[in-house]
C-alpha cells in the first residue's frame, strides 16, 4: 500500500519563499538587473508592492531630458499605472514651461503618491505638493535651480517659494537653503538650519523627532546663532540630532537644557570649552548613542574629565580626536550599558584608554580602536595583551594601526566569540596573519579597507 502524501506539508514547502521578510527579498532584487526586477514585479501582488510601492522604488529613476519631455508627457497621459513612489531626476537646465506641462500630467496620476524625490524646485512644483494628500516623504535637490531661474528670467527668486504640505512627515533638502516650509506634521528633517529658522509655521516643530543638519556657508553670524537657539529650545520632543561643524558653546548648552528626550546625539566636529562637559550631557538621561569628533580642547587650565557613568541607557559611544588638537583626557568612565565603543588611543591618553576598555571588558560587543601617532610595535603588543579580556566581543575594528605577520600570536588566549575583524587605513606588512584561525576560531568575516 502506497504511503499517503502530506499535501499540506508539500504546499507549505513550496511556498516557503512567501515567508521571507521584505528585507531579504530586497537583497534578492538587488542582485537582479532592472529588467529582471520589473519582470519579478509581475510574479505576485506582494512582490509588486515591494518593488513599486515601498522605498525600494528608489532604485528606479525617472530621468527627464530635453529630448524626451514630449514623449514623457504622452506616455504619462496614456498610462494606466498609478504610482505611490516617484524618484525624478532632471538632466540639465530646461524650459520651466515644458517641465510644468510634464509635472501637471504626472500629477494627474499621482493622487496616491506617498514618496517623491525630485532634483529641482520650481514654483509649479511647490504649488503641486499641497495637492498630494497622501505624500509622506519628500526629497528635493536643487543643484540647477539658480541657473534655471536666470535662464528663464523668472521674476520670483527662490526665497519667495514656500513648500506647504499637511501630510509630509519626512523632508530632505539637498543643495538648497533659502526655501521656507509649512509642514505641521513634519517628524523628520534633513537639511540646513536656516530653513527651519525661516519657517512660517512654528507649530511644525512640535512633532519633530529627528533632525539632521547639513553644512551651509555663513551660518556663524550672531543673528543666525540666536535663530538656532530659538529653534533648539522648542525641540523638547526631539529624539535624534546630528550636527556638523564646530558648534557654538551656547548651542551645546541649549541642547543639554532643552532636548531632554534625545536618544541619539552626533557632532561631526565638537570643541570642548570646559572640563565639565559631561556634567551638562548628563541631563540627557535618555541618551542611547553619543558620537563626537573632538577637534579642540579650549580648557587650558586642566585636562578633560569625561564621566558617562550616569548614562544608564547609553549603548553606543563614539569618541574620536583630531590629529591637530589632541585633548588630554584626565579620565573616561563608561556606564555598564555601553556595548559599542569607538575610541582614539594616542600618546597622551594611551594607558588611560586601555584601562577604560579593560574596565568594560565584560560588556563590550563591538570595539573600534583608532590609533594616533602610534607606529611602533610596543603599542600593538599592549593592545594584543588586553584583547582576550573582552570575553563577549563579537566585532573588532582596527584603524591606522601597524601590523606584522605574527602580531596575533601575542594573544594569550583565543577570542571565541569574535565573528568579524576589520582593518581600516592600516599599514600591513603581510597579506596573511599567522595563527589567525587559532586565536579567532569562530571568525566569519575579515575585511581590509584602504590598507
Amino acid at each position: 500500500m502506497a504511503t499517503p502524501v502530506n499535501l499540506r506539508k508539500t504546499s507549505d514547502e513550496m511556498n516557503l519563499i512567501d515567508s521571507l521578510p521584505e528585507e531579504v527579498l530586497c537583497i534578492v532584487f538587488d542582485n537582479l538587473d532592472l529588467d529582471s526586477v520589473k519582470n519579478a514585479s509581475l510574479a505576485c501582488k506582494r512582490w509588486h508592492n515591494i518593488i513599486f510601492l515601498s522605498n525600494y522604488v528608489g532604485r528606479f529613476v525617472f530621468l527627464i531630458s530635453e529630448k524626451i519631455i514630449p514623449l514623457a508627457v504622452d506616455m504619462c497621459r496614456n498610462t494606466d499605472r498609478c504610482y505611490r513612489n516617484l524618484r525624478c531626476s532632471v538632466l540639465g537646465h530646461h524650459d520651466p514651461e515644458s517641465q510644468s506641462s510634464l509635472f501637471q500630467t504626472l500629477l494627474q496620476s499621482m493622487n496616491n503618491l506617498c514618496w517623491l524625490k525630485c532634483s529641482v524646485v520650481y514654483p509649479f512644483l511647490a504649488d503641486a505638493i499641497p495637492m498630494m494628500p497622501q505624500l509622506r516623504s519628500l526629497t528635493l535637490g536643487c543643484d540647477h535651480y539658480v541657473a534655471s531661474v536666470e535662464a528663464s528670467d523668472l521674476s520670483n527668486s527662490i526665497t519667495s517659494i514656500t513648500i506647504r504640505s499637511s501630510s509630509v512627515e519626512y523632508l530632505e533638502l539637498l543643495g538648497v537653503s533659502k526655501l521656507t516650509i509649512d509642514m505641521p506634521q513634519l517628524k523628520s528633517f534633513r537639511g540646513p538650519f536656516s530653513v527651519l529658522c525661516n519657517s512660517v509655521n512654528s507649530t511644525q516643530l512640535e512633532n519633530l523627532n529627528h533632525l539632521t543638519i547639513s553644512k551651509e556657508k555663513h551660518d556663524r553670524e550672531e543673528k543666525a546663532t540666536l535663530a538656532k537657539l530659538a529653534i533648539i529650545r522648542k525641540l523638547t520632543h526631539l529624539e535624534t540630532l546630528e550636527l556638523p561643524g564646530e558648534e557654538e558653546n551656547e548651542l551645546f548648552l541649549a541642547i543639554c537644557e532643552s532636548c531632554i528626550a534625545l536618544k541619539v546625539l552626533k557632532f561631526e566636529e565638537f570643541k570642548f570649552s570646559h572640563k565639565t562637559v559631561s556634567t551638562h550631557l548628563s541631563k540627557l538621561t535618555n541618551l542611547r548613542q553619543f558620537k563626537c569628533f573632538i577637534v579642540k580642547n579650549d580648557s587650558r587650565d586642566s585636562d578633560l574629565e569625561l564621566d558617562f557613568s550616569s548614562f544608564s541607557k547609553l549603548q553606543n559611544l563614539f569618541l574620536r580626536f583630531s590629529l591637530i588638537f589632541l585633548p588630554s583626557i584626565e579620565s573616561l568612565i563608561l556606564p555598564k550599558s555601553v556595548e559599542i565603543l569607538d575610541i582614539t588611543i594616542d600618546i597622551l591618553n594611551g594607558e588611560k584608554m586601555i584601562q577604560t576598555i579593560i574596565d568594560s571588558s565584560m560588556q563590550l560587543r563591538k570595539l573600534t580602536i583608532h590609533i594616533v601617532f602610534f607606529k611602533d610595535q610596543l603599542t600593538v603588543y599592549k593592545l594584543m595583551k588586553f584583547l582576550p579580556l573582552l570575553k563577549n566581543l563579537e566585532v573588532l575594528v582596527f584603524c591606522c594601526c601597524v601590523f606584522q605577520k605574527s602580531d596575533f600570536l601575542i594573544l594569550d588566549a583565543p577570542m571565541d566569540r569574535l565573528r568579524e575583524l576589520h582593518f581600516h587605513n592600516c599599514t600591513m606588512y603581510t597579506s596573511e596573519f599567522i595563527g589567525l584561525n587559532e586565536k579567532f576560531p569562530n571568525l566569519k568575516y575579515v575585511c581590509a579597507h584602504r590598507c
